[in-house]
């Protein structure tokens, strides 16, 4: 029994040894497989896609938990389509990565990848970049003068090409709207400035070649008056009353306020003189004015403000101003004027061909000195001359202007004529001259052709009348103008032009139900001539544009139906000119 019980014994240390062992061996193997089952390290927090203005950094973040320490390391590649490279940029091995962006890195393409301690990595999410032009000189606020041009640019550094667009603010849809002006090289916007654009906000949206945005500072238009027609400095004479004037035009009521001063380092004060408040400043003269300075300040309905320029008081004696003068064409005049007061003056003559023209300063001989000679021509005549003296102050006088006249001139331009076939035109030449004056009209073909004294009725006359032709469409006229002491001058070059005419109107048919009518006209006239048929029921309807066949051209085709029956057509035809002529109408009678 003993030997039994030893037995068991045995058995069951070896059992338990053997439990012991397995569990051992088990143990071991579960840790091996927890070590292998580790996770790769999750990103918690993905790159976000990066949009700068060129120039700019653009930074990605990325933000992850594992088995420490992570390591990063950043990769681009130029698009979708390249292989992913290690990025040298700065951060490129950390939690963020930072880019200075230039124009060709717009689209390129970024990711991290993350290593957790145990070796085993994952991968972000692809981001990009955009790059966005750079607006480098933004629009300024401006001040426009009433009906006047406001001007705004911008300048940019982008992707070409660049499309400007220019908006304004609309304050009652509060959004922005387009001005219309869009496209390549608009990077300026120039526009008359309406009278309710006073506090107009404008901006530029510039697009790129990558169909990147940038969006300009606001710059805001101030409307202020616009003041024209400002007397200048003058001399003046002790005694006498000088009369400061100022045209001007604005938004609502305008208000006047002149000002004046000692001089150019005193202060401006209000005057208190008659017509202080109004566009005319009476001053009289007295010897304490030398010197003294005036201007006029006109304000708007909005309050906004614009100086006119500085008049100066300077008194001087007297100034004797050159007269009209009267002479024969070839003849040398001579225009003086005489200075009595602060010497020494210099001198500007000037020239303008009639009242409505501007002051041009002369070219001919003696323009900077007190006599101006002028060579005598026929063309010279009406013009007028004047002279602008300034003393060695800087006081300016002008002189009253005098008027040339010629014994012969013309006093009218020949002028262009346009007529209808079969019309008679009349071509007129107007002038003055010595004693009784000749004519003799001329004429030819075009700019090649020579000239030939007309045959044409009153050729000897100031009226030449021309029957109108086809043929004379285009032809040239002028008039040799003679005067009793031979003297003569060539008026301008006139043409004939023949306005639209139709010679011959479209015929009434008559045709079968199913035939195709044809409605024809012949017509002259300037330039290609268009044509537009109509038709009408009846005498009753009214005339409507046709859309059959031919009907922009001189034959309409009309496919006769039992409908048609009676109905009218005609052909409206215009020129070159715009001018219409009316065809008569003809009627299609439709047969069984």
């Amino acid at each position: 029994m003993k030997k039994g019980r030893n037995y068991n014994r045995s058995l069951m240390a070896i059992l338990t040894a053997f439990v012991l062992v397995s569990r051992i061996l088990m143990g071991g193997s579960m840790v091996r497989a927890e070590a292998e089952t580790v996770d790769a390290p999750v990103i918690t927090t993905q790159p976000k896609d990066a949009s700068v203005t060129v120039g700019e950094t653009a930074k990605f973040t990325i933000a992850a938990s594992g088995r420490t320490p992570l390591t990063y390391q950043w990769q681009s590649r130029k698009d979708a389509s390249g292989s992913w490279a290690n990025s040298g940029k700065s951060g490129a091995k950390t939690a963020t990565l930072s880019v200075g962006t230039t124009l060709g890195l717009h689209g390129w393409q970024f990711r991290c990848i993350v290593t957790g301690a145990d070796g085993k990595s994952t991968v972000s999410d692809t981001v990009s970049v955009k790059v966005a032009p750079k607006i480098t000189k933004q629009p300024q606020d401006t001040n426009v003068e009433y009906n006047h041009m406001v001007h705004f640019s911008v300048e940019v550094y982008g992707k070409e090409p660049l499309y400007y667009g220019w908006q304004y603010w609309d304050p009652s849809s509060a959004d922005w709207k387009n001005t219309g002006i869009y496209g390549v090289g608009m990077s300026e916007y120039e526009y008359y400035a309406n009278a309710d654009w006073h506090g107009r906000r404008f901006r530029c949206v510039v697009t790129d070649g990558n169909g990147q945005k940038a969006y300009s500072e606001e710059a805001v238009m101030q409307l202020i008056p616009t003041i024209w027609d400002q007397s200048m400095g003058s001399y003046s004479t002790v005694g006498t009353t000088k009369e400061l004037k100022v045209s001007a035009k604005g938004f609502g009521t305008l208000k006047y306020q002149w000002q004046s001063r000692k001089d150019a380092g005193s202060t401006w004060s209000n005057s208190g003189l008659t017509g202080a408040k109004t566009q005319t400043l009476s001053v009289p003269i007295t010897p304490g004015l030398d010197g003294w300075q005036f201007r006029c300040i006109v304000t708007d309905a909005n309050e906004m403000k614009n100086y006119s320029n500085t008049y100066d008081i300077d008194i001087i004696n007297s100034m004797s101003p050159p007269n009209d003068t009267y002479a024969e064409v070839g003849s040398t005049v001579q225009l003086k004027v005489s200075m009595s007061g602060k010497s020494p003056f210099t001198y500007q003559w000037q020239s303008r061909k009639d009242p409505s023209a501007q002051w041009k300063n002369s070219g001919m001989q003696g323009a900077k000195t007190n006599t101006l000679t002028i060579p005598m021509t026929a063309g010279l005549h009406g013009w007028q001359f004047r002279v602008i003296v300034t003393d060695r102050k800087g006081g300016v006088m002008i002189s009253a202007p005098a008027t040339l006249v010629t014994h012969l001139a013309l006093t009218e331009p020949v002028m262009d004529r346009y007529s209808p076939l079969g019309w008679e035109t009349l071509f007129f030449a107007c002038a003055e001259g010595k004693g009784k004056l000749t004519y003799q009209w001329q004429s030819r073909k075009d700019d090649k052709s020579a000239w030939s004294n007309s045959a044409q009725e009153g050729s000897n006359t100031y009226v030449l009348q021309v029957p109108t032709t086809k043929g004379l469409n285009g032809w040239q006229f002028r008039c040799i103008i003679t005067d009793e002491s031979g003297a003569s001058i060539t008026s301008n070059v006139a043409r004939l032009l023949v306005v639209a005419d139709i010679y011959e109107d479209p015929l009434d048919i008559t045709v079968n139900a199913g035939s195709v009518a044809e409605f024809s006209v012949e017509a002259e006239g300037t330039g290609q001539l268009k044509y537009q048929w109509q038709s009408r029921k009846d005498h009753n309807s009214v005339w409507s544009n046709s859309a059959q066949e031919g009907a922009k051209t001189p034959t309409l085709s009309v496919k006769a139906t039992a409908g048609l029956n009676g109905w009218q057509f005609r052909c409206l035809v215009t020129d070159a000119f715009g001018n219409q002529a009316e065809s008569d109408y003809a009627t299609l009678t439709v047969t069984k």
